[in-house]
Parts: C-alpha cells; sequence; structure tokens
C-alpha cells in the first residue's frame, strides 16, 4: 500500500451536485484551484460528481456552455483527465484533444490550461506521485520525472475508448462515494483498478508537439497575467507585445492556437467574466460595475453581456440580492438595453 499518503482529500469528500454558476462548480471542486471563465454565449448549468481517498481523487464535471479553465491542480499530485463527451471539440495546452482516445494531464507544478469549445462532461483523477510512478514503471518502464511535468496519452485502436474507461471510473467513484470501500486494504484495490482502468494499453505521444506548444502557452500565459491585473485598464495590442516582448503576429496567433481567440476578444471576454463576478457578489449597481471595469456605454455593456450569459446584468444581480437575502433595487436594470428590434451585434473580434 502507499507509503505517502499525504491526506490530500479529506476522508469523507464524496459529493454531487448541480450549479447555474460557473464559478460556484470551479469552487466546489475539492483540492483544486481553478479559475472558470465563459468565453461564448450560452446560459450555464453544470454538474459534478466527486469522491476520493487520501491518496486519489475522481471528479467528473459537465457543463453546457464554452468555458476556459485555468489554475492549479491539487498539490502534491499529479493529474490525468480525460474527456467523455465534447460536443464542439477541446483544447489542451493549445492542442486539440481527441475525445474519444487522448488521455492528459500533468505531475506536480503543472498549470491547467484547457479550453472547452461546447457542452462538455470530462472526468479527472488525482493521485500521489507515488501511485503514479509505480504504475509507469510497471506499465511504460518510467517514471513521472522521466516525462516531465505534462503528460499526454493517446488510447490506440483495439483497445478501450475514453467512454468505456470513464464509466468504468464513474462506477469506482461511485462504490467510493457509497462508502463500500471503508477499509484500508479496500481502498487499495479500488486505487489500483483505477490506475489499470486509467493506464492500461496506452501509447505516449511523441513530446515535439509539447514543446513548440509550451513556448506559445508560456507567451499567452505572459499575456493573460498583464491583462488580468489591468482589467481597469486595458493595454493597447503594441503595448501588451512590449510588455510580453514579441511581436504582433507572434503574439495574435499564440492567443488563436492556444484560445481560439484574439487578444483583444480574450480581455473582453475577461472583463465580463469579471462583471458577472461582483454582481454575484452584489458589489454594487449594474451601471458602477460596468463603470469599474471601463464599460461606459451601459445599453452595449448589458448587450454583450446577455449574449455571452444569456442574461442581462440586472438580473444576475437581482437574483444574487435574493440569494444574499436582500432586497432587489429598482436601479438594478438602470442599463438595460431596450427590447432588441433586429439581431444584436456580436462581440468585437
Amino acid at each position: 500500500m502507499e507509503g505517502d499518503r499525504l491526506a490530500a482529500f479529506p476522508e469523507a469528500p464524496a459529493l454531487e451536485a448541480e450549479f447555474k454558476d460557473f464559478n460556484d462548480l470551479a469552487q466546489a471542486t475539492s483540492g483544486w484551484n481553478l479559475v472558470y471563465t465563459q468565453a461564448a454565449g450560452g446560459a450555464f448549468s453544470g454538474s459534478i460528481r466527486m469522491a476520493a481517498t487520501p491518496a486519489l481523487q475522481i471528479v467528473v464535471q459537465n457543463w453546457s456552455a464554452p468555458l476556459m479553465v485555468e489554475g492549479e491542480q491539487p498539490r502534491n499530485m499529479a493529474s490525468i483527465a480525460m474527456t467523455m463527451s465534447a460536443s464542439g471539440g477541446a483544447r489542451w495546452k493549445g492542442l486539440d484533444l481527441d475525445p474519444h482516445a487522448s488521455v492528459f494531464g500533468g505531475s506536480q507544478g503543472h498549470e491547467v490550461d484547457f479550453r472547452s469549445l461546447g457542452e462538455m462532461e470530462i472526468m479527472a483523477v488525482s493521485m500521489s506521485h507515488t501511485l503514479l510512478d509505480r504504475h509507469l514503471g510497471a506499465l511504460f518502464g518510467i517514471d513521472g520525472m522521466t516525462l516531465g511535468s505534462e503528460l499526454l496519452w493517446r488510447i490506440p485502436h483495439g483497445t478501450a475508448g475514453v467512454p468505456e474507461r470513464g464509466r468504468a471510473l464513474d462506477l469506482l467513484r461511485a462504490v467510493l462515494a457509497n462508502g463500500a470501500a471503508s477499509s484500508e486494504a479496500a481502498r487499495h484495490h479500488l486505487e489500483e483498478a483505477v490506475m489499470q482502468i486509467l493506464l492500461g494499453g496506452l501509447q505516449i505521444e511523441p513530446r515535439q508537439g509539447l514543446v513548440s506548444n509550451r513556448q506559445r502557452s508560456r507567451i499567452v500565459r505572459l499575456a493573460e497575467e498583464v491583462l488580468r491585473a489591468r482589467l481597469n485598464d486595458p493595454p493597447s495590442l503594441s503595448e501588451l507585445c512590449g510588455l510580453t516582448a514579441v511581436s504582433e503576429r507572434v503574439l495574435q496567433l499564440a492567443f488563436q492556437h492556444v484560445h481560439g481567440v484574439s487578444p483583444k476578444r480574450y480581455l473582453r471576454i475577461l472583463r465580463l467574466n469579471a462583471a458577472r463576478r461582483k454582481l454575484r457578489r452584489c458589489e454594487g449597481t449594474v451601471t458602477e460595475i460596468a463603470a469599474d471595469l471601463g464599460f461606459f456605454h451601459f445599453a452595449r455593456f448589458a448587450m454583450e453581456y446577455r449574449e455571452l450569459f444569456h442574461q442581462l446584468p440586472s438580473e444576475t444581480l437581482r437574483q444574487a440580492r435574493l440569494e444574499h437575502g436582500m432586497t432587489p433595487r429598482p436601479s438594478d436594470g438602470r442599463c438595460d438595453p431596450p427590447a432588441p428590434r433586429t439581431a444584436s451585434a456580436g462581440l468585437p473580434a
């Protein structure tokens, strides 16, 4: 049995829940430090199924709208994920994933950088490095250090694909959640079964794509740090190029490769998501929050907000006030646009 049980996860972390806000879904993922950003229009709904032993965690999440997922995996753990369904496709570190055959993740120090392009069901399994290294050694004759911090495998034809492996792992998650593996011996056998299902028969992908991809991701990460720090005072494209020490063409290509959008569109998405978080926390009126983030054409702000979240900002604030036991105000809807008579314009490129 594992000698380095770090108790990264609580003894009884089993959870099944549904959410109407993507920030609540992100916060519910025990052990992870994640930021979810809605990247395209759609009303959001999501759910989570989660269970863990002290050395292993299984999480299944569903969501209905395109999301950018960034942050950190559980501390001192490795994490491996599969997209069980992805209606619009998915990207990891800017690489297009095969929803039927890609298994991806990272070891200690790995930064999460995932993009769903539509409805998504994703499973992530986090485990101790000792558990991962023992199974990597048995199956491939290597350890996690040999692979580096970013892990990418492919399921070859003729072996169980992602849907089959996902269903089998979800059954083991349910066993754990129901308390049917309560003894240390039972948990050990369950952990072994999880690793066999997860890694059995996989092929390690060549790392050449990851190397060039890591360079693009590093450029985008530097730009993201600047943009997130300056939501109220966004830099021009030329200024952003100077701060990241790359040309405009390189920056545009890096953002298109990693996120599928231009830096300008990415910043717009960040600011609208920041507005939603402030509205959900009832940090002011709609107009105050819009102005704090540099939106001074209030009707246009409300239209773009509705295009992205399928809800007016006043509706978000009104719902948040009710959830916090506060009384909605007539001024909450002051900057709502009039009912559209023609199709509204999309977000700027």
